[in-house]
């Protein structure tokens, strides 16, 4: 463990000690070897900008990098020119689709690249200086996801989100992780006090590698283990968000107020005040990628598949959250979620690469999930069609912290109901779910349950609505709290409940039915939350 914490991807000793001038103040960030230095004060904004570009090596940011990065692409003949534009192209893992203008040596990118259906035609004055270049379809990748791949095994996929604050837990934790077939930690771990400013990503590391030393000596494995990150504040928990929240240079990132024009922040229980990101600007977003998920991608505790990361508030900046130092409603919510949008088919591009899986922890819907509920309006600026459409193609799992509620939305059945359909429409786009619900303190009671009838129980709601919506690759989690003493195994998870023989089916606004091989399930919202599970 401590060989793997203390040399990075290309073995190289790390050095564990090294500091950085900013904001005229030295400060200690200690992060296992994977941190490179920040831009300075004394660097100008551009400067600043492109020192936090490409720092571990990733594709540029979007496919507009063909013109504006490299400097071959001037003066070298239109044919050189196009080879170049293409060349980058094929390295750009969201570049699918793109149109190039050729034009006097130099190539522009005409049309976006994740969107082409909506953009116009080519225009041009001479035919012979533009060129249409379509990136050929790569091979169908293996999946990423390992509950989907596992399909339906007839039981719940249970999901594990605990932490240790002390450290590294115990065997008998580790032993009930194992049982799950996904299992994480969070913000928490190793620390919660202004000493852990700076060691999230080695905290982190350190646990994963903990999971999976002991995974691989029981040889467990189907269990996906994964990270914690945070993509609405830069916290500096962790070193590469802390670099860029205390960097002056760096203060276009952020969001700030529209009276007073200060930074956005939010006061934090480890003593220090994170700025809120804004991914319109552009430079924000390619920090972002190059160099948090590019840290989280070249670690070497995520190597080999089954891994994760789970990325929190990934939209409440833009759907309804006010919070921190500024009054959210003044912000263009639809300017802040497209560049939110628009930054996201590089992140999860680069970590589908690694073999990661994000996770986003999202408040948003689908437009079609309020159709004939009133009481549920969308709670974004754009539904999450948008989200989904952007991301065709590649990996990432849906999760819903407090279902089937949510946070920032009217409370009542239509928005319960709202949510329920979201998820069985998430499922027919192959996003996968986790199902965050609240439940009974630990230690779950010893009860023995008998077939045929009614599961009952303190969970039964929590398994009903998980039958009613689930797809291969859908996980509950159930807890009071996000450590690890709130975690437990039910009884539930031990029944056979078989494979689903069709699709919900919807009896009325709110309510639903699915038979499976081994139960039968019901579910009503429309007043309290009812859910029946009848075991064959």
């Amino acid at each position: 463990l401590e060989h793997r914490l203390s040399t990075d991807r290309t073995g190289r000793s790390a050095d564990r000690s090294k500091s950085w001038d900013i904001m005229g103040t030295a400060r200690r960030l200690w992060a296992a070897g994977w941190l490179v230095a920040s831009a300075t004060a004394a660097e100008t904004p551009g400067q600043a900008e492109a020192a936090v570009d490409n720092a571990w090596g990733l594709p540029p940011l979007d496919c507009t990098s063909c013109q504006s990065r490299n400097t071959l692409l001037k003066d070298l003949g239109t044919q050189l020119t196009l080879q170049a534009c293409q060349a980058s192209c094929d390295a750009t893992p969201v570049c699918r689709f793109v149109n190039y203008a050729q034009s006097n040596g130099a190539c522009q990118l005409f049309s976006t690249c994740l969107s082409p259906s909506t953009e116009p035609a080519p225009k041009c004055t001479d035919g012979n200086w533009w060129t249409t270049y379509t990136r050929a379809t790569p091979a169908p990748s293996p999946e990423l996801w390992r509950p989907t791949e596992l399909g339906f095994t007839g039981k719940i996929k249970p999901f594990w989100f605990g932490a240790s604050p002390e450290g590294l837990v115990d065997t008998g934790t580790l032993e009930l992780m194992a049982k799950h077939t996904v299992a994480g930690f969070g913000w928490q771990t190793g620390g919660v006090g202004s000493a852990s400013v700076g060691r999230g990503e080695a905290n982190g590391a350190a646990a994963v590698t903990h999971i999976r030393d002991y995974l691989e000596t029981v040889n467990r494995t189907d269990t996906t283990v994964f990270q914690y990150r945070q993509i609405q504040v830069a916290i500096q928990l962790f070193a590469q968000t802390a670099l860029a929240a205390i960097d002056p240079a760096l203060e276009g990132f952020w969001l700030k107020d529209g009276a007073t024009g200060k930074v956005c922040l939010a006061q934090q229980p480890w003593s220090t005040a994170d700025p809120y990101w804004s991914f319109r600007n552009a430079s924000a977003a390619a920090y972002w990628v190059n160099r948090v998920i590019g840290q989280l991608a070249a670690d070497g505790a995520m190597e080999g598949g089954r891994t994760a990361a789970f990325f929190d508030e990934s939209d409440q900046g833009q759907c309804g959250y006010h919070g921190g130092s500024c009054d959210f409603t003044q912000f263009n919510k639809t300017a802040e979620q497209e560049g939110y949008i628009a930054m996201l088919p590089s992140m999860v591009a680069a970590l589908n690469a690694a073999g990661i899986v994000p996770i986003l922890s999202l408040d948003n819907r689908l437009a079609a999930s309020s159709t004939g509920l009133p009481g549920a309006p969308l709670p974004c600026a754009l539904p999450e069609d948008h989200v989904v459409n952007a991301l065709a193609g590649l990996r990432w799992v849906r999760f819903y912290e407090n279902w089937p509620a949510t946070f920032w939305a009217p409370k009542g059945p239509d928005t319960l109901a709202a949510m329920v359909t979201n998820a069985i429409l998430e499922a027919n786009h192959s996003v996968p779910t986790v199902l965050h619900i609240g439940g009974p303190k630990c230690p779950a009671p010893n009860r023995s349950i008998t077939r045929p009838g009614r599961l009952g129980g303190d969970i039964e709601f929590a398994v009903a609505s998980y039958l009613i919506v689930a797809s291969e690759g859908s996980t509950l989690s159930v807890s009071t709290g996000w450590m690890d003493k709130d975690f437990c195994w039910w009884p539930e998870y031990d029944v056979v409940y078989g494979t689903p023989l069709a699709a919900p089916v919807r009896t009325g606004s709110h309510t639903w039915v699915r038979n499976y091989t081994k139960a039968n399930v019901e579910l009503d919202v429309s007043s309290n939350r009812v859910g029946a599970v009848y075991l064959l």
